[in-house]
């Protein structure tokens, strides 16, 4: 399993950003989750993260852990599939608890990073407008 523990930028080619510094603090297997930089006044850059992503890698870490526990070999399609949603299921659960005390949870001072909820753009009234709208030109 892939350590996501925090870590200085003591590779600066993981994140390479122009404003990067020595003091930046990135979670070492979360690459794909990584934003950008956030910036608060007084404050040096700090990396950002997709919270539901880094989520996501954690759970794909536990479950590429967890799966070679199982025979698939010697399984049916049907519980092949089984076992593999319950796997997926038990394991971003535990990516979930894991997420939240130990990496959403951890404070390593004015740098921590910080994960960012993603939200779709449009709120539910410009939603119902644009479909409002197809409608009249479909008319």
């Amino acid at each position: 399993m892939k350590d996501h523990k925090l870590k200085k930028n003591l590779n600066k080619d993981i994140f390479w950003c122009e404003e990067n510094d020595d003091e930046t603090i990135y979670y070492d297997g979360l690459k794909e989750a990584f934003i950008g930089l956030g910036y608060q006044q007084f404050n040096g850059p700090c990396a950002v993260y997709d919270r539901e992503k880094a989520i996501e890698i954690i759970a794909r870490d536990f479950y590429n852990t967890k799966k070679k526990e199982y025979d698939f070999d010697k399984m049916t399609a049907e519980e092949k599939l089984s076992t593999v949603q319950e796997v997926g299921d038990e394991c971003y659960q535990e990516a979930m608890e894991y997420f939240e005390y130990n990496t959403e949870g951890a404070w390593v001072g004015d740098r921590t990073p910080i994960f960012v909820q993603m939200k779709e753009l449009l709120t539910p009234i410009e939603e119902e407008y644009d479909a409002y709208r197809m409608e009249e030109s479909q008319s």
